[in-house]
């Protein structure tokens, strides 16, 4: 839980600001798990503050909830092509991808247990944790930024699905996690990596696996 407050706290999550009039709040909470491999044995202990995202009310804590979601009928094309042109893949896990997301609504919140805060003080979100309404499609239109950036382009067959048609590269969303499919890697791992830490001055931890 320490852990998770310091993430939370480098990402700039959130600041302490004077109690607005009229403020709503939405309530948060820890989620706590046991991390097992596939033996059963544990792993690791791990803890996710959360938004207790039914607390929120629609249009006038969130409007639009969507979420970038590759469609199965898009991936079984896509993998087909990969292994009949014999393509390179990786599939990507973006950690704590939302808390790379600007939050463009006005969103406090009431501090979870072992969550300091000076009195008189309240929290108000700056980026989007996990939880909220509208945390993935604030997550999704930053991906969808910085892949613009290298010329990617949402197919018009299924927006989850981005074509850099230059390179000749694909890349399949679904949500935090992501499939890459080009002749080669392309240096596409320290692209990401170094862009979004120029863009927006977070640290990307990418996870990738070839498939």
């Amino acid at each position: 839980m320490t852990k998770e407050i310091e993430s939370l706290e480098r990402y700039t999550t959130w600041e302490e600001v004077a109690p607005p009039q009229n403020a709503r709040f939405v309530d948060t909470k820890w989620v706590l798990k046991k991390k097992r491999d596939e033996h059963g044995k544990l792993v690791k202990f791990k803890a996710r503050l959360t938004a207790r995202g039914f607390t929120q009310i629609p249009g006038l804590d969130y409007d639009e909830t969507c979420s970038a979601v590759v469609r199965t009928d898009t991936i079984r094309p896509l993998l087909a092509h990969a292994v009949h042109h014999d393509l390179h893949t990786v599939q990507y896990d973006i950690e704590s991808a939302y808390l790379n997301a600007p939050l463009e609504d006005e969103i406090y919140i009431k501090p979870a247990p072992m969550v300091a805060i000076t009195a008189g003080k309240v929290l108000r979100l700056r980026k989007s944790i996990y939880g909220l309404k509208q945390a993935a499609r604030f997550w999704g239109e930053t991906l969808a930024a910085v892949l613009r950036q290298r010329r990617f382009l949402p197919s018009v067959a299924d927006p989850a699905l981005y074509i850099n048609h230059q390179l000749s590269e694909f890349v399949g969303v679904h949500v935090d996690d992501f499939l890459f499919v080009a002749k080669g890697e392309n240096e596409f791992t320290s692209w990401l990596s170094t862009h979004l830490l120029q863009s927006s001055s977070l640290r990307m931890i990418l996870a990738a696996g070839n498939r």
